[in-house]
């Protein structure tokens, strides 16, 4: 979901200073738009993708609750009606669990979108977050503004919540005459140069700022290809999947009642 122009705070200040820098400002805003752009390629990505498999899945349900029902009529019909032997019910009850349980799962990604809790999407927004906050640190600084206020309007513009809070607990931190990242703070790979970087902010100059962003926007950038190149692929072999299992399933159990059927007939 992509903030509104209007309320970007860094902007403002970009803006609010007596010799406004026309550069900085557009060099933001450009990246703003890069950032939309990706963040909204991953999104559809994701929409269509999840949009395939929820409706093969959700259509294959429909289909194995028909041929499930038919091959029940057709088994009272063979069992009550000419007391012959039971006929077992196939691979049907197995089918319609798995499809439900897809269902299910594709009914809660939504919810886990929002939390940014889905894998491989996560390490992209989070790349992403980054990356704005190397930019819009690497902006703010050279306006003198200190560094609690510059984490707080970098925490404004990004888009995970997590990340919000992290830089709003570092505010906090240095505001309380403690480091930003507590030395007892456990590195994970994925942020291990924004640590470093946090670790003595008031050292760091735009530039270092700056190769942050650069990093973090490299690594961005090859996840959003790896998204787009093997998410489309996998949704579509995963939903031709589903397709098959259901369709050999409800046809091979209603075949082989109707087999039965034919055969307590005597013919």
């Amino acid at each position: 979901m992509v903030r509104t122009k209007q309320t970007d705070p860094i902007s403002e200040q970009l803006l609010s200073t007596s010799d406004p820098d026309a550069s900085a400002l557009i060099r933001w805003v450009e990246y703003c738009a890069q950032r939309d752009a990706m963040l909204h390629r991953a999104t559809s990505c994701a929409l269509a993708s999840w949009l395939l498999v929820f409706s093969v899945a959700t259509l294959c349900t429909l289909m194995a609750w028909h041929f499930q029902a038919s091959t029940i009529g057709v088994k009272e019909l063979i069992n009550d009606g000419y007391g012959g032997p039971d006929v077992s019910s196939g691979n049907a009850p197995h089918l319609m669990s798995i499809l439900i349980t897809i269902c299910v799962l594709c009914v809660l990604l939504p919810f886990a979108w929002r939390k940014n809790c889905v894998p491989v999407f996560r390490r992209l927004r989070n790349d992403i977050d980054w990356t704005t906050t190397g930019n819009a640190m690497g902006q703010l600084v050279p306006l003198g503004i200190p560094y609690p206020t510059a984490f707080r309007f970098t925490a404004s513009s990004l888009h995970c919540e997590s990340q919000r809070k992290w830089l709003e607990k570092a505010a906090q931190s240095v505001e309380s005459g403690q480091p930003a990242i507590a030395t007892s703070y456990s590195n994970h790979p994925d942020t291990t140069v924004l640590h470093t970087v946090m670790s003595h902010p008031d050292s760091m100059a735009k530039s270092d700022w700056e190769a942050v962003a650069e990093h973090y926007a490299s690594t961005a950038r090859r996840t959003l290809s790896l998204l787009l190149a093997a998410i489309p692929v996998a949704a579509t072999l995963f939903a031709g999947l589903i397709l098959w299992l259901s369709i050999t399933s409800t046809f091979g159990d209603f075949y082989h009642t109707l087999s039965s059927s034919i055969q307590q007939f005597g013919y």
